[in-house]
C-alpha cells in the first residue's frame, strides 16, 4: 500500500510539472519579471524545499489573487507545493494565503480552472487541491468542515468516475477514493467500517464500479485491490479481530479439556448443584434441631409418674385407678398427644407403657 502511496504522489507531482509552462524558457513567461520568480520558486519545488518554496512565491508577488486566478502554470506550482509541505512549519502569512485559497468555498473556482484539462491532470489537480482542504481542516480540528469536505470529495468522485477511460486515468480515481475513504473517513472521521462504505460508495455511483473494473499491471482489477488494501489496514489497526473472522468456527468448538474445564467450573459454581448437600445434611440433622417437638422428657414423665403415684395411694382405691387410666388416656388422645408419642422414638413409648403397668398394678 505504501508503494502504491508513493507512485501515486509522484505520479500528481509529474503531472502537476510535466507540462511546456513548467520549463524555464517557456516562450509566455521569457523575459519577464513574473517569469524570473516563477522559475526561482519551481528551483525551490524541485530541490524538495517546498517551505521556501510557498516563501519565495510569497515574497515575490506570486500568490496574490489576481496571479493565481489568471496564471495557471503558478497555480499548479503553488497547489503542489502545499500537497507537500507541513503546514505546521509555515508562518503565519503563508497560513493566511493557504486559508483563503483552500477554502472550500473556493472549489467550484478550482474546477473551472481544470475544465476542459484531460481526465488525469482533471484528477490530480482536484486530488492536490481537496487533500490541501483536508490539511486545513485537519489543523483547525474541525469535524464540520471534515463532514463537509467528506461530501464535496464524494461528489467530486461520482463526476469524475464517468470521465475515466484508461489504465492511468483510473489509477488517479483510485487515488482520489483512497484519500476519501482513509484520510477523510478513517483518519478525519474516525470511520471504522470503511470496507462497508466502500460498497455502498460503489453501490451508489454504477460509473465508479464499472470504471474500476479495469485490471492494474498486476492483473488484478483496482477494485479488489482496494479491497485488499482495506483489509491490510484493518489487520493493522485490530489484529485479534482479523484472525478471529478468520477463523469465526473455532470459538463454537470446544477441545474435551476444555469440555472438562467447563464441566469443573459448572459443578463448583452452579447454583442449582451447590444448596443439594446441604439440604440433604438439613434433612438429616432436622430431627435432632428441633427438641421441642418431644413434648414430654424423661425428668417429666418421672415426675408426672410420681404425681399419680401420691393420688392413686391417697385418693383411689384399686376399683377406681382403671377409670382414672381409661379417663387419662382419652384425655390424651382428644388433645392428640397420644399419636404425637406414637410417632417417638420407642423407648419413650416403652417407658410409657412401664408407667402403665405400673399404674394398673397398684
Amino acid at each position: 500500500m505504501e508503494a502504491e502511496t508513493a507512485t501515486a504522489r509522484r505520479t500528481t507531482i509529474e503531472e502537476l510539472l510535466n507540462d511546456t509552462a513548467f520549463e524555464s524558457g517557456d516562450n509566455s513567461m521569457k523575459g519577464d519579471v513574473t517569469s524570473e520568480a516563477y522559475s526561482a520558486c519551481l528551483n525551490d519545488f524541485i530541490k524538495g524545499d517546498h517551505k521556501q518554496c510557498l516563501e519565495g512565491m510569497l515574497n515575490r508577488g506570486l500568490l496574490s489573487p489576481e496571479v493565481l486566478s489568471v496564471n495557471y502554470e503558478i497555480w499548479k506550482l503553488f497547489v503542489g507545493a502545499c500537497q507537500e509541505v507541513d503546514f505546521h512549519v509555515l508562518g503565519t502569512s503563508v497560513m493566511k494565503v493557504l486559508r483563503i485559497n483552500f477554502a472550500q468555498t473556493e472549489f467550484s473556482a478550482t474546477e473551472q480552472k481544470l475544465t476542459g484539462k484531460p481526465p488525469t491532470e482533471l484528477i490530480a489537480g482536484l486530488l492536490a487541491y481537496l487533500k490541501c482542504s483536508y490539511k486545513i481542516a485537519e489543523q483547525e480540528n474541525s469535524v464540520t468542515s471534515m463532514k463537509q469536505l467528506a461530501e464535496l470529495v464524494k461528489k467530486t468522485i461520482m463526476n469524475v468516475s464517468s470521465v475515466v477511460k484508461t489504465i492511468q486515468e483510473t489509477r488517479q480515481l483510485r487515488n482520489l477514493v483512497m484519500f476519501y475513504l482513509i484520510s477523510l473517513q478513517g483518519r478525519g472521521l474516525q470511520c471504522r467500517s470503511l470496507k462497508a462504505l466502500f460498497t455502498i460508495l460503489c453501490d451508489e455511483t454504477p460509473t465508479l464500479r464499472v470504471a474500476l473494473q479495469r485490471e492494474t499491471s498486476s492483473g488484478d482489477t483496482f477494485e479488489n485491490r482496494i479491497i485488499q488494501e482495506l483489509d491490510t489496514l484493518a489487520e493493522k489497526k485490530n489484529p485479534g479481530l482479523s484472525h478471529s473472522s478468520k477463523s469465526p468456527g473455532r470459538r463454537k468448538s470446544k477441545t474435551p479439556h476444555t469440555k472438562k474445564v467447563d464441566e469443573k467450573f459448572h459443578s463448583h459454581h452452579t447454583p442449582e448443584t451447590k444448596p443439594q448437600p446441604a439440604a440433604a445434611h438439613n434433612n438429616i440433622l432436622k430431627p435432632r434441631k428441633k427438641p421441642q417437638t418431644q413434648l414430654f422428657s424423661l425428668p417429666r414423665l418421672v415426675r408426672f409418674q410420681n404425681t399419680l403415684t401420691s393420688l392413686s395411694r391417697n385418693l383411689l382405691n384399686k376399683k377406681i385407678a382403671p377409670v382414672v387410666v381409661l379417663v387419662l388416656l382419652f384425655v390424651l388422645k382428644k388433645s392428640g398427644t397420644i399419636s404425637q408419642l406414637a410417632r417417638k422414638i420407642p423407648a419413650l413409648l416403652r417407658r410409657l407403657v412401664t408407667l402403665l403397668n405400673i399404674l394398673m398394678s397398684i
